[in-house]
């Protein structure tokens, strides 16, 4: 997507393997290629969000993170309370709407 002011506005997206291990060759120009990704994603103009490509066993995780969080939903209240972190204003944890 192109912004208002001719500048690319679209979610900026890094390859997993970018993250891990920089360039042998030219670790330096690897590492500003990323800042210079993570600055646009975040930057005054940015999305404030930036997409990893590539990461191994992702479908798997994902998969696992959304059974377990049915799981979670459905345990009874008594439960839930227990897992509530009022320390952090409820922002880990079990929060249900609780958030401040």
């Amino acid at each position: 997507m192109m912004g208002d002011d001719g500048d690319d506005t679209s979610i900026v997206v890094v390859e997993y393997s970018d993250l891990l291990a920089p360039a042998a060759e030219s670790p330096q120009d690897t590492s500003s290629a990323l800042l210079e990704k993570i600055e646009k994603a975040f930057g005054p103009s940015g999305y404030g969000v930036i997409a990893i490509r590539g990461v191994p066993s992702f479908v798997e995780a994902k998969n696992e993170c959304l059974t377990q969080a049915y799981d979670l939903a459905h345990l009874k209240p008594e439960d839930l309370k227990e897992l509530e972190d009022p320390d952090s204003l409820y922002n880990a944890g079990w929060s249900h709407g609780k958030e401040m």
